[in-house]
């Protein structure tokens, strides 16, 4: 780990400029509706640790998601995560890869001044496409609403709804995010955020988080956050970090 962050250092600086800056779906639970510039690539790569309860701890090392922009207003998505889960209360263990995603946003709707933007997000696990621990015998989805307020020049409001059907126990989850972010300075930004999950018949998973992010040019950025949960049903904590990188994008 160490070397890729020293290699994605080194390089940074080098990478092709543009005049927006980059604007990712991480580290918040919260995905921004922007879609990805028309031809380029962006890679959104995260490690994060969750301690689920005084027994149970979950691995994400790394979580990766590539987005690639088909159209002005349309990207195409890929994510896979290598995850690995040590639920002694369960007496479950589970290492490897998750289940590959793919899916599509689509920006159907902004004003003239980006005051207000949104998009719809939809993405399928493919079952077979996962290591031997993580394998499942259906496909799941995750669709969800994406909405930004832009409230002034360093304040915006992001802001999920969404359902995505759970792929180890095919369960439908009701998801929301709520989340403010702000403009430090031209390199720095952070957010504050509540984000929750609710499944039919069970109290909801409720997580407060916050987090900053640096960019190192207007084509990289990298991340850390955290958050802790609000109830009972919600992980105790996690820690996560990131960096993202755009490619291709216009001068």
């Amino acid at each position: 780990m160490k070397k890729a962050i020293l290699f994605f250092l080194m390089f940074a600086p080098i990478l092709v400029s543009a005049q927006d800056k980059l604007i990712t779906e991480r580290p918040s639970e919260s995905l921004a509706p922007q879609t990805v510039q028309k031809k380029s690539l962006q890679a959104e790569v995260g490690f994060r640790r969750t301690r689920e309860n005084e027994q149970d701890k979950v691995w994400q090392n790394p979580d990766i998601l590539l987005r690639y922009g088909l159209f002005e207003k349309l990207e195409l998505r890929m994510e896979n995560t290598l995850e690995n889960e040590k639920l002694v209360s369960e007496n479950e263990f589970r290492n490897g890869f998750k289940p590959v995603e793919l899916g599509v946003k689509l920006n159907f709707f902004e004003t003239k001044n980006e005051a207000f933007s949104s998009s719809i997000m939809g993405q399928l696990g493919l079952p077979k496409v996962a290591s031997a621990d993580h394998r499942i015998d259906k496909a799941y989805s995750r669709v969800r609403l994406l909405f930004e307020n832009k409230l002034s020049e360093k304040l915006k409001l992001n802001y999920n709804v969404g359902s995505e059907w759970d792929s180890q126990d095919h369960e439908q989850n009701w998801m929301f995010s709520f989340t403010p972010e702000f403009e430090i300075s031209e390199k720095w930004e952070s957010y504050v955020e509540v984000f929750g999950f609710a499944k039919k018949g069970k109290a909801p998973e409720d997580v407060f988080d916050a987090g900053f992010a640096y960019f190192l040019s207007k084509n990289s950025k990298v991340d850390l956050s955290g958050g802790v949960g609000l109830n009972d049903e919600a992980p105790h904590y996690f820690v996560a970090a990131g960096f993202s990188l755009r490619l291709g994008a216009k001068k």
